[in-house]
């Protein structure tokens, strides 16, 4: 036990020949896929398969003149993507997300427990918004 010792991490150097690394393989060839078939990732023109919107531009959601039922309940602006609570009121949903995340999960209006889960998009609500801003238009 008390002989000479010897440097373990020289040996293990030396008994390790220096291999490079092999070169990158091809992709592999296969049948078809397990999932079936998968809809491609390259964007198709989709412009000559739907109707042409053209966007309506509103400076200001606050500064329309529109009725009051098409304001949000909570800042009063004109409403782009209306929502109805199951109280009755309606919100712009993002005005609304902004709500939940600073305030949580409570109606501004009742101070009832309400998510925006159970909020319903209000798409006749939208398509009256959007009548209105098209003749109202400068």
């Amino acid at each position: 036990v008390d002989g000479p010792k010897e440097d373990l991490t020289t040996a293990v150097e030396e008994t390790v020949p220096s291999v490079p690394a092999p070169p990158p393989t091809k992709p592999v060839q296969t049948g078809p896929s397990l999932l079936g078939d998968l809809p491609s990732l390259v964007k198709q023109d989709s412009k000559s398969e739907k109707k042409e919107k053209h966007k309506i531009r509103i400076e200001s959601r606050s500064v329309v003149d529109c009725p009051e039922d098409m304001r949000c309940a909570i800042d009063g602006k004109v409403m782009v993507n209306p929502v109805q609570s199951p109280y009755g009121h309606f919100f712009e949903r993002k005005t609304l997300e902004k709500w939940f995340a600073n305030c949580g999960s409570v109606c501004p209006i009742t101070q009832k427990s309400l998510r925006l889960e159970e909020c319903q998009a209000d798409p006749e609500m939208k398509k009256r918004i959007v009548k209105f801003l098209k003749g109202h238009q400068v």
